[in-house]
């Protein structure tokens, strides 16, 4: 005896809007990159602050991830925005050529991080009140566009269903019973 089997069969159409956010995404990482080498305070570009240097009338400790000088004034360098910036432009080209949310979740991950840094960045430099370059408010912008693209491409669905039908098999599904019959 040959059982019969229905099941439902979709196909999908891709959507736009994953391929828009992906290169959103990629388009923030290159900014988190190129933020690195504008100023972020007191003439200092995001790559001059590795190591020790003197701002405000403190010394800061050499250290090529962040510099402390002591009172809770911490302040990271650019090597760590090199870093994450280059991760999450490689997520959104990866998403943008595959076509899909494949690393949405590094995205998401090093996007998050980098904000962090910018906004401890951030208030580190106006508690100091030493001013703000560029440098810094497109760290701060990118990485907070970075971490909402890519948390919106994670949460939303970008396959649509063309089509369902119906599809008849003889193929067997599950074990066969054998009570009567």
């Amino acid at each position: 005896m040959i059982r019969v089997a229905t099941y439902r069969r979709s196909y999908y159409e891709r959507n736009k809007v994953l391929l828009i956010l992906s290169i959103i995404v990629m388009a923030a990482g290159v900014l988190i990159l190129l933020s690195t080498f504008m100023t972020w305070t007191s003439g200092k570009t995001g790559w001059g602050l590795i190591g020790s240097f003197s701002q405000a009338g403190r010394s800061y400790t050499n250290n090529p991830f962040y510099n402390y000088g002591g009172g809770g004034y911490i302040i990271f360098s650019g090597l760590l925005s090199v870093i994450f910036g280059s991760l999450i432009a490689l997520a959104g080209l990866i998403m943008l050529a595959s076509f899909s949310r494949s690393l949405s979740g590094l995205a998401i991950f090093a996007s998050f991080v980098a904000s962090v840094l910018a906004i401890i960045n951030t208030v580190t430099i106006f508690r100091q009140g030493s001013g703000m370059g560029t440098g810094m408010y497109v760290f701060l912008i990118a990485s907070l566009a970075a971490l909402i693209t890519s948390s919106t491409t994670q949460s939303s669905s970008f396959l649509v269903p063309r089509a369902v039908e119906d599809v008849e098999d003889d193929r067997d599904i599950g074990p066969r019973y054998r009570g009567r019959g």
